[in-house]
């Protein structure tokens, strides 16, 4: 699969409840982007899917408003699964990526997902570390890289949207190796090479911004770059600058700040989407 950077778009971790107010004033909006650019946005209803086999009554109407409202083949949602940086028991990973795919069945394919994001990956340093819980890797060693190639590969055996296969997302927060190298430790279609502040973006090494987003062979792995606490007149500027870097794929920009700089549309997200297209 190609991906070039005429292409780009926006990845949007939907972290905020879908009252009547945040599916008007967040997941319409991101939903409507997709006519325009590509769209991953990120279902999390309780840092993981919950303990119902489905997502609540609001949950469930947002989903399907964003599915009514977006272009089918550009909006990608996935459901959110964090991994603890390999801490989390195997059996409750798989759990969450299992119900998650069984939302397409229980629900006729209304509330059919298109794969999983894994949130707070191992960093590639730790790539080798012994894998502290029991599992099936599949005869293959139980260190942190068989165990997140096996959650990967779990996930392409389910049965998503429309019987397509999965969508695999990998935010390790930051890359201590390129992106490419990532995806070939740890497995995942799109690595979230770096989710940072506005502040600390700019102090890194442009040089080394761009070896690390480079892949192999000239051939770049699509990458995403979540950056927040931009100035308020720089979010546009922001997303042209990361639409102009080789291997970036899916960009977010925000002068939202922590705790949660995902609860509100970023300012100016028309020119956002334009920036992008």
């Amino acid at each position: 699969m190609s991906y070039q950077n005429s292409n780009v778009g926006i990845i949007f971790p939907l972290y905020v409840y879908p009252t009547p107010e945040a599916v008007a004033g967040v997941w319409s909006p991101v939903a409507q982007a997709s006519h325009t650019v590509p769209v991953i946005a990120i279902v999390n209803p309780n840092s993981g899917p919950g303990d119902s086999q489905l997502p609540d009554a609001s949950y469930q109407a947002a989903i399907k408003a964003m599915r009514s409202q977006g272009n089918g083949e550009k909006l990608l949602l996935l459901g959110y699964v964090a991994l603890t940086y390999g801490k989390r028991p195997f059996e409750e990973v798989v759990g969450d990526i299992r119900k998650y795919g069984g939302w397409n069945e229980l629900s006729g394919g209304a509330l059919a997902l298109d794969g999983i994001f894994f949130d707070e990956m191992p960093s590639a340093s730790d790539a080798e570390q012994p894998y502290p819980h029991s599992g099936d890797f599949g005869g293959r060693p139980h260190v942190l890289s068989t165990f997140t190639q096996s959650m990967a590969a779990f996930t392409r055996s389910l049965r998503w949207r429309n019987g397509r296969g999965a969508v695999v997302v990998t935010n390790p927060g930051v890359l201590d190796v390129t992106a490419s190298d990532f995806a070939g430790t740890f497995g995942g279609d799109v690595t979230m090479a770096f989710e940072t502040t506005a502040a600390e973006w700019k102090q890194k090494n442009g040089s080394e911004v761009a070896r690390l987003l480079a892949g192999r062979q000239g051939s770049n792995h699509p990458a995403a770059v979540a950056i927040h606490s931009i100035d308020q007149k720089s979010v546009a500027k922001t997303a042209r600058q990361l639409r102009s870097l080789a291997g970036v794929r899916y960009v977010f920009v925000s002068d939202r700040v922590m705790p949660n700089p995902y609860d509100a549309l970023p300012s100016g997200w028309n020119e956002i989407i334009q920036a992008l297209a």
